[in-house]
């Protein structure tokens, strides 16, 4: 992208395949400090995610243990804090996952090598960055209510002369919401490793207008470093699962635990500083190469 005599900025069309390449080698090349970043977590979130599934499934069991007996017929209410657990896990993952990022956003785009003992959560850093992923999350949210909530009190209206065609305008207001939801969310995405980087400079209108243009391919990007690397790990799991059987036995639920829960968590956490660098690569192409 360019800055004509106007002050406006003209087009700068990200590379995609390029950028693709660069994010997947980067990791690589990088793998070390890639360890180092993941470190922590990959200790502490698949035992979170792990710890909380393991304490329902064991309610459960006993619970049908319990009815087996010839207890009170029926499956009885979770506790609160049990039905709690899986969520708790997952919300130390996912700060987890932004430790990862801002500490991977930081190697590919300042050269700074992550340390074990970089958590990052007590940084000011992390939580702009948490602040701006909401506030994308946010404006995306926005988008659909404004949308969605019209479309669906005139569904109500028509449903009962039209239902056929109510139903297809659903699908397809449906399908536009999401297209533009995902749409705001790649354009915006770039302000993330920019806030990593102490970056406070750069705003929402700016990366908006500087990423014009190039939504399908930040989308393509995103996909290719994120869903792609998952898909041989989601086969290994249902093979796995699948081997594994349903046998309520206590080795078989730890072991579909270990194979369900915790190994995936632990790829996962793995293989998000290939999507980061892509955001970090997309960040530079657009705000560094000016």
């Amino acid at each position: 992208m360019s800055i004509d005599v106007d002050g406006r900025w003209h087009e700068r069309r990200l590379p995609l395949f390029e950028t693709i390449r660069k994010s997947y080698a980067s990791y690589f090349a990088y793998f070390p400090d890639m360890l180092r970043a993941t470190m922590p977590w990959l200790i502490i979130g698949p035992l979170a995610v792990g710890c909380g599934f393991w304490l329902q499934v064991s309610w459960m069991l006993e619970a049908i243990a319990e009815a087996q007996r010839g207890g009170k017929p029926g499956m009885p209410a979770m506790p609160l804090a049990t039905t709690l657990l899986p969520h708790l896990g997952y919300l130390v993952l996912n700060i987890g996952i932004v430790s990862i990022a801002v500490a991977w956003h930081r190697r590919m785009i300042i050269g700074e090598r992550p340390a074990p003992t970089d958590i990052h959560v007590v940084t000011g850093r992390f939580w702009r960055y948490v602040g701006v992923y909401l506030a994308i999350a946010l404006i995306c949210f926005t988008v659909i209510a404004v949308v969605a909530i019209p479309a669906f009190i005139g569904a109500q209206a028509f449903a009962k002369q039209f239902p056929q065609v109510v139903v297809g305008v659903a699908i397809v207001c449906g399908a536009t919401i999401l297209i533009f939801a995902v749409g705001i969310m790649c354009r915006l995405a770039p302000l993330l490793p920019a806030r990593a980087i102490d970056d406070t400079t750069l705003t929402f209108r700016a990366t908006w207008r500087r990423t014009r243009g190039n939504t399908w391919r930040l989308f393509w990007g995103i996909v290719a470093c994120s869903v792609v690397p998952a898909v041989p790990l989601q086969i290994l799991i249902v093979i796995a699962a699948q081997s594994l059987g349903v046998d309520p036995a206590p080795d078989s639920v730890i072991a579909h635990l270990v194979t369900i829960v915790v190994i995936p968590t632990a790829f996962y956490i793995l293989i998000v500083p290939i999507f980061i660098g892509f955001l970090s690569l997309a960040y530079q192409h657009f705000f560094e190469q000016v």
